[in-house]
């Protein structure tokens, strides 16, 4: 059967199954025949899930969905490039910044109702704070608090993947935006008072993961924030905060590529330095409340050191904090390497993410 003589009724959910990976798929039906492109054109099918890498791809899927009038895009994983970029003391970040405008230009050029799977990465924030009234029991008084992970609202969206909080001065940041279905988030930068971001924006959050480059005690609004999360005979948090959160620490890279760890990492141990950090202003009856374990120590006959070794934190009432050390691998010194095994890590991951919630298969 030639494609014309197929009706359209029977290629849009035949394309719908089809294009569930990057793009690749929706690319190629764009380039069959002149009828599979004005399917595509008309449902905008082929771009349901998307994966775009760099500016020049990302203005170019902008492009692309500025144009169509039907649009209904489940997942999309963006990731900046930095080519181009100074890094050094003092230095202003226009890339990182043209990258946060350019994500945030194709965040709010789709649909909110449809999106399901978002994770945007490699970026840099504009900061923006409202002076507001701390939480009932926050031993942080006096502070602003910053705006939401994102000042759109997206009521469908289960998973959410972040470099950092997004913003930009050009855009209209809300301290309103709420995105009330997401069950899992995952993020590299912490802002400060955490705890009460996640409780008004994300009220169901169930999985929280957070990447840290620094093997030793957390940056100061992490280890604020697990402060407050793990801390007995505490009201704060509220009661949305999830039952578990995990950190994942990071390799450092400096800008020559060079991989380094703190020197408690290679002593063995990096684990009480991070749990120290996290207790450093509890009372001593509190500290007594709280569980420390290694995970995985045993009789050493598999071989594992105990620098290798997840730490966990149980909190009185059962919270729990999972820190898990560096890989043992670093990453490739080499910045074009480095930068593919990334690309395709965040495409596995986002692509998991899809078959988790059933956006595919």
């Amino acid at each position: 059967m030639r494609p014309h003589t197929i009706p359209v009724e029977l290629l849009e959910p035949i394309f719908s199954f089809a294009c569930t990976d990057s793009g690749q798929t929706g690319c190629a039906l764009n380039a069959t025949s002149k009828t599979f492109r004005s399917v595509c054109l008309r449902s905008s099918i082929d771009i349901q899930c998307a994966a775009v890498y760099g500016r020049a791809k990302i203005r170019r899927f902008l492009d692309i969905i500025n144009l169509r009038e039907r649009l209904v895009v489940r997942s999309v994983l963006l990731k900046g490039d930095f080519d181009g970029a100074i890094f050094a003391p003092g230095a202003d970040n226009e890339v990182g910044r043209e990258c946060a405008h350019l994500i945030l230009s194709v965040l709010y050029a789709l649909p909110p109702a449809h999106l399901r799977i978002l994770h945007i990465l490699s970026y840099d924030s504009d900061r923006v704070e409202q002076p507001i009234s701390s939480p009932t029991g926050s031993i942080r008084q006096g502070l602003s608090y910053a705006p939401a992970c994102l000042p759109i609202s997206f009521p469908s969206l289960v998973d959410l993947s972040l470099t950092m909080p997004l913003h930009h001065v050009d855009f209209y940041n809300t301290f309103n935006a709420r995105t009330p279905a997401l069950r899992s988030l995952r993020l590299q930068v912490t802002p400060h008072a955490f705890g009460a971001m996640l409780a008004r924006e994300f009220p169901d959050l169930r999985d929280l993961a957070i990447e840290c480059v620094r093997a030793g005690p957390g940056p100061r609004d992490l280890q604020w924030y697990l402060h407050e999360y793990c801390r007995p005979t505490h009201e704060y948090p509220q009661r949305s905060a999830p039952r578990e959160v995990q950190v994942h620490l990071q390799h450092y890279l400096t800008t020559e590529g060079v991989s380094i760890v703190p020197a408690s990492y290679h002593h063995g141990d990096w684990q009480t330095d991070f749990v120290e950090g996290v207790m450093l202003h509890w009372r001593p009856d509190e500290k007594g409340l709280v569980s420390v374990q290694r995970l995985g120590v045993g009789d050493g006959s598999d071989g594992e050191k105990s620098e290798e070794q997840p730490v966990k934190i149980v909190s009185d009432d059962a919270r729990t904090v999972v820190v898990f050390p560096p890989a043992l691998v670093p990453p490739s010194r080499i910045q074009g390497v480095r930068l593919r095994e990334e690309w395709e890590m965040s495409k596995k991951v986002w692509s998991l993410a899809m078959g988790r919630w059933g956006v595919i298969g």
